[in-house]
């Protein structure tokens, strides 16, 4: 649900105009941004995406196994 919701309640909870501006200077003077949550996407300026690489946490990684190997059990039924 909360990725339908906008803001999400992480990125409300930790919101501040300065948090804000440093995020924006930081990734500005940077070549590549890393997040590894993909509820901190709506804290990124949207035209400073494409700098950004998402690393998804091992629950994501393994919630994405268990969805492909459950719809090949559905095509093979």
């Amino acid at each position: 649900m909360a990725l339908i919701s906008f803001p999400t309640f992480n990125a409300f909870r930790v919101y501040s105009k300065s948090i804000e501006s440093m995020m924006k200077w930081g990734i500005e003077s940077s070549d590549v941004v890393i997040i590894d949550h993909l509820e901190m996407m709506e804290m990124i300026p949207a035209k400073m995406v494409p700098k950004v690489i998402y690393h998804s946490h091992n629950a994501e990684f393994k919630l994405g196994k268990i969805l492909l190997n459950s719809s090949l059990t559905q095509l093979k039924n």
